[in-house]
Parts: C-alpha cells; sequence; structure tokens
C-alpha cells in the first residue's frame, strides 16, 4: 500500500476540510457529477466495494482513478493518506484499523489536468466485536472460532487464520474485558503453560500472560483458572491467575503491570474456576479451610484503569463446613450496582447439594442472604451452572437435563430442558436471552444456542471436531 504523509500547517486546513461538502470540482467547465453515498460500511477482512458513480463528458479515456484512506495523527500533527485503489470502482480488502476514516474517491482529467473528488465517511469495524467465542483444544494448543453477529458469518481458527499466531498449553478459559475510559477490547486466553493477552477486534497479540510476571521462578505451574471479565461481573475489579494453589492478582495498569502473588496469610488452596467479584472485591473458595477469601482493590478511573490491592481477607457467612463446586456474580448488566450478589453450589460431605446466595457492600461486609438444599440426585460432580444477568435464574445440569433455579423465590425447576447429549458448559448472552449449550460428542462437541424466551427453543447449532472447552458471548457495553 502506497503512503503519503501531508503535515497539517494550520488549524484553517483542519477546519476547511472538516466542513467540506464533500464534492470538489476544481474547473467549473469539467462536468463530473458524482452519484454515491456519503456513508460507507465496512467489515475489517472482507471486500470493500463501492461502484465509482458519476456523470460527465469527458472521454473515458482520458480519465484516472485513486481512492485514499485519511487519517489525522494528533501526536504528530500530520493526515496520512493511503492509496488503496487506482481503479475506477473499488474492490478491495481493507486494512485499516477499526473505526470511522475518510475515504476519498478522485476522478483525474489527464488532458485537462483537473481533479474532481468525493469525500466518503467510511465506518470500519471488524466481525469479532459481537457474537459468540469458542475455545477449543487442538492437540493440546488453543484453538478460537467465532460466530459472528455483525455479519454472521461463523470464523474457526481464528489465531491461525487471522492473528498468525499459536497459543501453546491445554486451553483453561477465555474471558473479554472491555475498558470503558480507553475503549480497548481484550480478549484473554488462559492455558496451561500460560496463555496471551489479544486484542479482540483486531485479533492482534498483544502479549503473552507469562510476559505479565517480572519473575517465574515462584510459579508452580500449571495455571488452572483466573478472572479477566471486568465487564460481565459489573464491578472494579482486578485480573487474576490461579497456579499451585495459589492466587496471582495484578494491579496497576490494567494491561501492563505484573502478577503477583497475593498476599493470603496461612495457607490456602484456590483452583478452577470458583471465582466471583462483588463491587470492588475478587472472591475466591480456600478448598483447604473451606472458606471464602477475597481480594480488595482500589480504583482509578485512569484512561486505563488502575488498580491496587488494597486489603486481603476470609469470611464464611454461613459456617458452611462443605465444599464449594462453583461460584459466579448475578449482577444486571442494566444496573451498575443495584444487584450485586454471588451465587455458589455447595457439597456437603454427605453429597447433598446447597445453592447459597451472599453479598457484600463497599467495606468488608458479607452476608448470606438464603442457603437452599438442592433437590437430592439433581447434581453429579459433572453438572455445570451459569447464572442470567438479567433475569433472576441460575441453571445447572445433570447429565443431558439442565434445571432452573430461582434466585428471588428460592424456588427449583427440574427437567427445565432436555437435551440430546451430555452437558459440559453453558453461557447465556448479556440480554438473558440465549444460552449456548456444549454438549460431548466422543472427540468432539456440539454447541447448541437455545431461545430461552421460547422454552430453549433452537435457534442454530455448532459442530466442532474437538472438545469445546469454553464459550463466552462477546459484546461490549459502556
Amino acid at each position: 500500500m502506497k503512503k503519503i504523509i501531508y503535515v497539517v500547517l494550520s488549524t484553517l486546513l483542519i477546519y476547511s476540510c472538516s466542513t467540506d461538502d464533500g464534492n470538489y470540482n476544481y474547473n467549473s467547465t469539467q462536468d463530473i457529477n458524482f452519484n454515491m453515498n456519503n456513508e460507507a460500511f465496512s467489515i475489517l477482512g472482507e471486500q470493500l466495494q463501492i461502484k465509482g458513480d458519476f456523470t460527465t463528458t469527458a472521454n473515458p479515456n482520458n480519465l484516472s482513478f485513486i481512492w485514499m484512506l485519511h487519517s489525522f495523527d494528533i501526536s504528530t500533527s500530520t493526515t496520512i493518506v493511503d492509496t488503496i485503489s487506482t481503479s475506477k470502482d473499488l474492490d478491495v480488502a481493507l486494512s485499516a484499523k477499526p473505526g470511522p476514516i475518510d475515504l476519498y474517491y478522485e476522478v483525474y482529467n489527464k488532458d485537462l489536468n483537473l481533479r474532481s473528488t468525493k469525500r466518503i465517511n467510511l465506518q470500519v469495524t471488524t466481525p469479532f466485536t459481537i457474537g459468540w467465542a469458542f475455545l477449543t483444544n487442538k492437540g493440546g494448543s488453543a484453538e478460537y472460532s467465532f460466530a459472528s453477529s455483525v455479519n454472521n458469518k461463523f470464523y474457526s481458527d481464528v489465531l491461525g487464520s487471522v492473528s498468525n499466531i499459536t497459543v501453546a498449553g491445554n486451553p483453561i478459559k477465555i474471558d473479554f474485558n472491555y475498558l470503558t475510559f480507553s475503549r480497548i477490547s481484550n480478549l484473554t486466553i488462559m492455558t496451561d503453560e500460560g496463555g496471551a493477552i489479544i486484542d479482540a477486534a483486531s485479533m492482534a497479540k498483544q502479549s503473552d500472560l507469562l510476559d505479565r510476571f517480572n519473575s517465574t521462578d515462584f510459579l508452580n505451574l500449571p495455571f488452572t483458572g483466573g478472572m479477566f471479565n471486568q465487564i460481565a461481573v459489573r464491578a472494579l475489579t482486578m485480573p487474576v491467575l490461579f497456579a499451585g494453589g495459589k492466587v496471582y492478582p495484578k494491579s496497576g495498569f490494567y494491561f501492563r503491570d505484573a502478577f503477583w502473588e497475593a498476599p493470603i496469610v496461612g495457607d490456602y488452596e484456590v483452583d478452577g474456576d470458583v471465582v466471583s467479584a462483588i463491587y470492588d472485591k475478587i472472591i475466591l473458595f480456600d478448598k483447604l479451610n473451606r472458606r471464602y477469601i477475597y481480594l480488595q482493590g482500589g480504583y482509578s478511573p485512569d484512561l486505563e484503569n488502575i488498580f491496587e490491592l488494597t486489603n486481603v481477607g476470609a469470611f464464611d457467612p454461613a459456617n458452611l463446613n462443605m465444599d464449594c463446586l462453583w461460584m459466579a456474580p448475578q449482577a444486571s448488566y442494566d444496573a451498575f450496582f443495584l444487584d450485586q450478589r454471588t451465587i455458589s453450589v455447595l457439597k456437603d460431605d454427605s453429597d447433598e447439594y446447597f445453592l447459597q446466595q451472599f453479598w457484600g457492600d463497599f467495606l468488608t461486609t458479607f452476608e448470606a442472604e438464603s442457603q437452599t438444599q438442592l433437590p437430592t440426585g439433581s447434581l453429579n460432580k459433572n453438572s455445570v451452572f451459569v447464572n442470567n444477568g438479567i433475569f433472576p435464574f441460575t441453571y445447572m445440569t445433570k447429565d443431558n437435563v439442565i434445571h432452573r433455579f430461582n434466585t428471588t423465590t428460592n424456588g427449583f425447576e427440574s427437567d427445565y430442558i432436555t437435551t440430546a447429549g451430555n452437558i459440559t458448559n453453558l453461557e447465556v448472552n448479556v440480554y438473558g436471552t440465549v444460552m449456548a449449550v456444549v454438549m460431548d460428542e466422543g472427540s468432539g462437541s456440539k454447541v447448541d444456542l437455545l431461545d430461552l424466551l421460547d422454552n430453549g427453543a433452537l435457534i442454530k447449532s455448532y459442530t466442532f471436531p474437538d472438545k469445546v472447552i469454553d464459550v463466552k458471548y462477546k459484546e461490549d457495553f459502556d
């Protein structure tokens, strides 16, 4: 791609460009009249096709054409011009940075040395901004696929085909994080060997997770879990990783400063996906002592969100003396702080299961709202769980059956949905209307998208040759 840089000499020039009506004709005797829209939309990596439509009495053989992208670099006060085509009609695979950009179409009469230009306001997006993300285990490394709601296309092996990167290790989970102040959208892929932080729009690799440690000498790999998903929990929390039973938070700039082991007093053990958040606190479960642990962080609305670990403690809101199998926040996407509960599922020594709800405040107070025994035989060791962030439901499975628990009435609805195969994972979209159900299919997996507003009616199915380890819904919110 050919690039030319024009230095912007004055604010007057900037103003005159920004207020232009978009059509330029430098000689009234040249009768080029554009018949083109002022707006255009493009998906990164796909063909951008715009017909160069105009009327003229000039000889077509005397005309040449240029399509140019104009972007302004504030740091250098320069306008960067990229020539993307010299054909009459535009048909290119665009590689511009996502966002708004000015597209110019110039028609040049070589005999008369006259130029006419049409400006088009182009909005560039990527197919990876909204949709369903799938993490699979392909021969001991992570493979990432995406079902885009932007263009209704399915992209397999995005890491290989788009990013040209490999994330080594058996995959554990994926998380998304959208920093509202800086509008940075990141994807974190965790594996037992480490993982990577990736720009969730362009899919460009930002860093390896192990690079975010000042030293790895103290790490007892493999990684077993963690949480990077700030937007999903609607809490002001820092990222955490689990390895060797210990927890490693990262304060400071969100995606720059290093992880380090939390200063938790005494021996403890955490692992898996047993992690939640309330307000400014990460909630973990200590398997060794059968208690909850919290990491409280201070928050500063810097452009990149600064977090500082300010307090560490433990609590046991109901003297549970049980093991925690799963927990997650049930925080509404519509109301930032109106409902900041954590839902946990516990198992006692006689293999009875309980659902516990507790809440916390900005201080260090945690109180149990309720603890409900679930019907005997309704769950087993392979059960998986998910909360609905809009409606007051927690979904839980046994084999190929999904139960539904109402967290307002504490009512249990057994056999809410029955599926064709044994269920290994669940996810609900941010609107609480669609559920992704991952089912085992031997060496591979099948994922059904079900309509929760229509009694679990099937919307769409995806089949994977490898095991789906995690599924997440992706959509950024301010």
